[in-house]
Formats: structure tokens, sequence, C-alpha cells
């Protein structure tokens, strides 16, 4: 990834959809601002509910090039781009830069001109994506539960061991001493979601532990309760709330 500044056009994610309105709208009378507008929807799908940095980027790019030239903003853009906006605001996001304060500024200034109002995100209550089994870990909780009390403790899932490496995280020697199931396992798991928004991959990996979990579960004919335990454990976000709302010791 290249260097990001803080301009709404200065960043690597900002140079594709520039890219995008050069191809569509500076070298093609035959389309507009308008086709550019329908290709990013389909690109961000879902994702313009919780999008990451690289999906607000994307937004926000949009935007300002259509104010750069003077083209009014959609009513479907806009409430995008002040979703996103609200997103960047928040102190973690704003901390990620050598500058907050200035990083703030500019995001104030543009959330201005769309005439929105900063508010806290919303947290997404259900995920759409096609590399996703469930909406939620709820939901994934709860229909694994099912599976449970169904199986009677007979497991149907097989395992494929094939060998595969870590590539660009481990050094060499580190990675011939990793088991090569662990290296497949690695690989199934991220597997369609790695390169997609970081909210995808998160969820699409708490669920993929809960199936791996209840898989293990039955096999060891380990009781309802325990395999109920072992779900929570695998639901990291949950973990990490029960953490944020326990009182402090003292």
């Amino acid at each position: 990834m290249g260097t990001w500044d803080y301009g709404l056009l200065d960043s690597d994610p900002a140079l594709d959809i520039i890219q995008l309105w050069r191809e569509y709208v500076e070298e093609n009378p035959a389309y507009d601002h308008t086709t550019v507008e329908d290709q990013c929807f389909r690109r961000w799908g879902d994702a313009i509910r919780y999008g990451d940095s690289i999906t607000n980027a994307e937004i926000l790019a949009l935007v300002a090039l259509h104010l750069n030239s003077n083209l009014a903003v959609s009513k479907k853009l806009r409430k995008t781009a002040i979703d996103a906006i609200n997103r960047e605001l928040v102190q973690e996001e704003l901390d990620e830069w050598k500058n907050p304060e200035k990083r703030k500024q500019v995001l104030n200034q543009l959330l201005d001109n769309l005439g929105g109002k900063q508010k806290p995100p919303r947290k997404p209550k259900r995920f759409r994506d096609p590399s996703l089994q469930y909406k939620n870990s709820s939901h994934a909780r709860s229909e694994l539960m099912k599976i449970v009390k169904e199986a009677g403790g007979k497991p149907w899932i097989t395992y494929m061991v094939e060998k595969q490496s870590f590539p660009g995280q481990l050094s060499k020697n580190l990675e011939a001493e990793i088991p090569p199931f662990l290296t497949t396992l690695d690989r199934y798991m991220k597997h369609r979601v790695w390169e997609k928004d970081y909210n995808i991959s998160w969820q699409a990996s708490v669920e993929r532990l809960m199936m791996i979990a209840t898989y293990l579960g039955i096999s060891l004919k380990m009781s309802e309760e325990e395999i109920s335990q072992l779900l929570d454990r695998c639901d990291i976000s949950k973990k990490k709330s029960q953490q944020e709302n326990a009182p402090d010791k003292k």
C-alpha cells in the first residue's frame, strides 16, 4: 500500500475511484458520473453499512470527485458518505493518523458540505455477504446448537490435509515448523474473505471458528453445555464486549 495523505483523493483506494472516473466520465462520452456511482455501489455491496477504512475512503473519494466537478451528489451517495464520515470520525480511527485533528477537520468540512451531522455509527445487527453462512454471531450460535441437539454425537465432517504455508507472515524457519494441517486450516478460514472489508473477514472468522467448535464438540461427545461454552469463546467480539462492560477490579 502507498502513502495516505489527508485529502479525500490522496489514498490508494481513492486512486481506484479516480481511475474509474477517468474511464467513464472523462474519456468516454457514452457514460457519465452515474455510471461510476452504479459501478461503485455494486462493488461496495452491503459494506456501505459497516465499511472499513478502505471502503470509506472509496466512498469519500467518489463524493469529492462529484463536488470538484460541480456535480450534484445523489441522495443515496450523500447518505452513504455521511455514514462513512461518521465511521471515520470514531476516535480509534482518528488515532490511526499522524495528525488526528487535521484528519478530523477534513472530515468535518465534508460533513458540513453535505449537510450532515456527526453521530455515533450504528453497529450492524446483520451481515449480508455470500462468504458468510449466518446473519450474525447469535444466529450462528443458535443454528449450530440446533445441529448439536440433533446430531446425537455423530460427526459428519472430514478434514482435508494439504501442505500450505503462511505467506509473508512468518520466517521460513518458523513456517517449516508449522504442522501442515494448521496451514491448510488457516487457508480455509480465510478463503474468499481475506481481501474483503475487515468487518466481513472478522465475522467470517468468528463464524468459521464456531463451525469448527461444533464439529469438535460433537466428535468428542462433549455435552451441550460444554459445546455452548465453546461457541461463546469463539465469539471474540462478544467476549470483548463482556470485558468492556465488566466492573473495574480494585
